[in-house]
């Protein structure tokens, strides 16, 4: 994850919005779209078209997925799920070996894609209030 102040584009979109935004060049996929203050914009206010992002407000800031440049920089998870999935596409070519490569599906699919789900939502925890209680706080107050 990286976070970004974007810049406009000298060239506005023909329709609709009134600024262009360039993205980031090493971005994979955008992940949040913030105002100046850190305030969340939701999708309707914003659209991404390409490398850029069309909107109507003034200042755009955004969290995003980058692409590593440095592999080193890579969790134990993400690196041992990249060579189990090249082991899958090599699997069959060099061994022909049906069982194995039906096993290595297996292990990506269920074991290493459920893990980084599991990761992520840990990692991008947004607690969910109600006034001042959290949603599972609420459970144990009664209203009236």
């Amino acid at each position: 994850m990286k976070r970004a102040k974007l810049v406009a584009n000298i060239d506005a979109p023909l329709f609709q919005y009134n600024i262009s935004y360039a993205l980031p060049t090493d971005m994979a996929r955008l992940v949040q779209v913030y105002d100046a203050d850190g305030r969340i914009f939701k999708t309707n206010y914003w659209k991404v078209e390409g490398k850029a992002l069309f909107t109507n407000m003034a200042e755009v800031n955004i969290t995003y997925i980058h692409i590593p440049t440095d592999i080193q920089i890579l969790d134990a998870l993400c690196a041992k799920t990249i060579v189990n999935k090249l082991a899958t596409q090599l699997a069959y070519p060099k061994t022909e070996n049906e069982t194995l490569v039906k096993s290595l599906i297996e292990e990506y699919e269920s074991i290493m894609v459920q893990k980084a789900k599991s990761i992520d939502a840990i990692e991008n925890f947004e607690e969910s209030t109600f006034g001042e209680i959290s949603w599972i706080d609420s459970r144990n107050y009664s209203i009236g």
